[in-house]
């Protein structure tokens, strides 16, 4: 139990860090390149996936590594289901009549104890092995 609350702090963390990416890339290509929101929420969802995979495989489930490419398509797959998830969310929120950004923020916010859950049990899967502390 003490490494699932210890990961669950850490993917919190990183997760934390690619939220501010995500809406800092969303606000970004929304006011100054002029982007409809689903486009710009889908770019600014893969630079904060980016971000997140290398943080998580490098520091919250570094003893759970397997293979770079395994975990990486996992992972991705992973967040193309989030992703889609999360752009559901958006656009139920905006209908509702919320404002682009504030719905953006919401939307990631429901969506990542699924993230979490997934990456958990699927994406970082490997074997574990002794933490290098």
């Amino acid at each position: 139990m003490r490494t699932h609350a210890a990961q669950l702090a850490k993917f919190s963390l990183v997760g934390s860090s690619g939220y501010v990416i995500n809406i800092a890339v969303y606000a970004t290509l929304l006011q100054l390149a002029g982007m409809n929101r689903l486009p710009a929420a889908s770019c600014s969802f893969l630079a904060a996936a980016a971000s997140n995979y290398t943080w998580n495989r490098l520091w919250t489930f570094r003893a759970r590594r397997g293979s770079v490419a395994r975990q990486g398509l996992r992972f991705l797959a992973v967040s193309v289901a989030v992703g889609g998830a999360g752009l559901l969310m958006l656009t139920a929120l905006t209908a509702l009549g919320l404002r682009a950004v504030e719905a953006q923020a919401l939307a990631v916010m429901i969506v990542m104890p699924l993230s979490f859950t997934a990456n958990r049990a699927w994406s970082f899967r490997g074997r574990p092995r002794p933490l290098d502390d």
